[in-house]
């Protein structure tokens, strides 16, 4: 009984640590897209200003469904790549990239909407999109996590003899807990499209 009690334990802390690294990386792909935008020049500089204007553009027309389908297909892009990378034994790299990539445009998205001001019109602005990001962000960190683990339990099953038991129910557990952050995209999404509508759509 203590073994198993040690062994547990053992493994929670290995996902904590787990996630505390993901969320480091997903706060320094934040960094490197805030610091794109603030000193990013030429082509890239004028890619980020025009997808600036039609992030702005379709949150300010205030249209609900516009508005909830762009913020879904954005979270759900991630949280999709992360399930299918998940059942593969060697994609743990690109499994912890996508925290970073997510991050990055979040980063790129709360200062280009901010645009450097600190008038109360940035203010709404950060405000409306703040929320919604910071959950689309612990969504692709959650789910980055539980990719890597059962990419690694794949990864072992290549060196054993045969399928081990309680990989099936291992799966199952996989796809619901994926579920449950769908849920959580899809609540983010509506705070996200909520928010804009209401503050963006007065700006």
């Amino acid at each position: 009984m203590r073994t198993r009690f040690e062994a547990g334990s053992a493994y929670a802390d290995k996902r904590l640590t787990l996630y505390a690294v993901l969320s480091l990386t997903a706060l320094l792909g934040a960094l490197f897209g805030a610091l794109c935008w603030c000193y990013g020049s030429g082509e890239l500089s004028e890619l980020l200003d025009n997808a600036r204007e039609r992030y702005l553009a379709e949150r300010r027309g205030g249209e609900f469904i516009g508005v909830l389908t762009a913020s879904l297909s954005g979270m759900g892009t991630f949280l999709l790549a992360e399930f299918l990378l998940g059942f593969s034994a060697i994609a743990q790299p690109l499994e912890a990239l996508l925290p970073f990539l997510r991050g990055a445009v979040c980063g790129v998205i709360l200062v280009s909407v901010n645009g450097g001001a600190l008038d109360k019109a940035a203010l709404i602005r950060t405000a409306a999109v703040f929320l919604g990001l910071l959950i689309s962000l612990s969504v692709t960190v959650f789910a980055a996590r539980e990719a890597i683990y059962l990419s690694g339990r794949l990864f072992r099953i290549c060196f054993a003899g045969g399928l081990p038991d309680g990989l099936f129910g291992r799966i199952r557990l996989y796809a619901a807990r994926f579920v449950i952050l769908l849920a959580a995209s899809s609540a983010g999404a509506l705070i996200d499209c909520g928010l804009s509508v209401l503050l963006l759509g007065r700006s």
